[in-house]
């Protein structure tokens, strides 16, 4: 039967992540965290200071049906590189789901295991917070022994360096964002990341408003 790990980069996640995590109850089949600071996100800690991993701690021993690793960043790093090390972690073969620790499920197919063994697409662009699908972002896959994230985080690539497209096919499946219920000393460094990730990405243009 299908294996489906979720994959959640976290960093000061603790009025956002039990949302996301209880999204993944009876949905998912294991998942896999990396606490670290991202470069681009400013902070003095490498990893969350603001106690998400005793939240994650005490979730994980009340839901023991979900076995959930807990990684902590060696080092410094962009969040392409964060989202391949989460990746690296997945049997190839397996499926994976990449969801933010300020998202969580919103729909998802009752059937989605038995719809993943038969189909012959590796790779799927499941809806966010807007429809329709956001073209090029790959959230759920098959794993690969040569597949990437690139340098824009929301693409991956074969081994050729060929950039992967999931399938348009609209799974009913809904990943939308939690942002309501962050907090603000979490919206704002979110929101200066953002702007720093679309200048490191597109040097040559300027962010419209």
């Amino acid at each position: 039967m299908v294996k489906i790990y979720a994959l959640i980069n976290i960093y000061c996640a603790k009025e956002t992540i039990i949302d996301c995590l209880e999204s993944l109850l009876e949905r998912v089949d294991e998942v896999i965290l990396l606490d670290g600071r991202w470069i681009g996100v400013d902070g003095d800690s490498l990893h969350s200071p603001d106690g998400t991993i005793d939240l994650v701690t005490d979730f994980a021993k009340k839901h023991l049906e979900l076995p959930i690793t807990y990684l902590l960043a060696e080092k410094l790093m962009h969040q392409v590189e964060s989202r391949q090390f989460l990746l690296n972690q997945v049997p190839d073969g397996e499926w994976f789901l990449f969801i933010d620790s300020d998202e969580y499920i919103m729909m998802w197919m009752d059937n989605i295991k038995e719809f993943l063994e038969k189909t012959n697409k590796k790779y799927f662009n499941v809806c966010g917070k807007f429809l329709p699908v956001r073209l090029g972002w790959v959230r759920l896959g098959k794993k690969t022994k040569d597949l990437y994230c690139e340098r824009n985080h929301r693409w991956m690539s074969d081994k050729n360096g060929k950039i992967l497209i999931g399938d348009l096919q609209k799974l009913p499946i809904q990943i939308p964002q939690n942002s309501k219920r962050a907090t603000k000393t979490m919206r704002e460094p979110m929101k200066k990341y953002a702007e720093w990730l679309f200048s490191w990405e597109h040097p040559n243009e300027q962010k419209k408003n």
